[in-house]
């Protein structure tokens, strides 16, 4: 029950968060009349494939979760948990697409020592 809970709120708050990402990255990138950059374009298709596909997958696996507990039929469990494991993949290959965003972009974390040494 638990798991069968926290699948579905990670699901809901999953979708709405790709949702909104594509959304208001198509937004943000031609605010103003702007050109979005043949990166970006690459970038906002992948966003955008990734969404749709993790969203059609999720009901086709809405759909095996129901049909299995109504119907019982052999084969379609296999297919529910085939499909979690592909939302899984969607969503982790759309959080990718940040490998896009960010290719020119260098985080340093340098900074001084706070270290004092004593010597006699």
């Amino acid at each position: 029950e638990i798991h069968e809970s926290m699948f579905v709120l990670f699901m809901v708050t999953s979708e709405v968060y790709m949702l909104l990402t594509c959304l208001l990255y198509r937004w943000g990138h031609t605010i103003g009349g702007r050109k979005m950059t043949p990166n970006e374009i690459q970038s906002y298709h992948y966003k955008l494939g990734m969404f749709v596909s993790n969203f059609i997958i999720f009901m086709m696996a809405v759909y095996m979760y129901f049909r299995h507990n109504w119907y019982c039929e052999s084969g379609v469990y296999t297919g529910f948990a085939a499909c979690e494991y592909l939302v899984v993949f969607t969503n982790i290959a759309f959080h990718y697409t940040a490998r896009l965003d960010f290719h020119d972009q260098y985080l340093s974390l340098k900074g001084e020592s706070h270290r004092t040494s004593k010597t006699a």
